[in-house]
């Protein structure tokens, strides 16, 4: 980020093509989407660069809940923070409300 005249500032975003990773999701699981952009296969969400989403790990999946994992380090492997979550799985209805 840099400052503008005025004290405004201003932020130059760079993104790759996301039509590869949408075509993607209509093949994949949720689950194996998340993986596939973690291993780089497909690009993520432009958004998730610009407010820092750091990688997840998700370390068990069961009939109706995933745990998930997160460590923020630096550049030599420093630990600064540690996070954990557990989500609750929902099967979204198919389009026109049939499953």
């Amino acid at each position: 980020m840099r400052e503008a005249a005025g004290g405004s500032r201003t932020r130059t975003v760079t993104w790759k093509d996301t039509r590869d990773g949408v075509a993607a999701a209509r093949s994949l699981s949720g689950l194996e989407y998340l993986r596939a952009i973690l291993r780089g296969d497909v690009p993520g969400a432009p958004i998730a660069a610009v407010l820092g989403f750091a990688p997840v790990e998700v370390v068990h999946v069961g009939a109706r809940t995933a745990t998930a994992q997160a460590k923020l380090t630096d550049a030599s492997g420093k630990l600064y923070a540690h996070g954990t979550t557990t989500c609750m799985l929902f099967r979204l209805p198919a389009a026109g409300g049939r499953e």
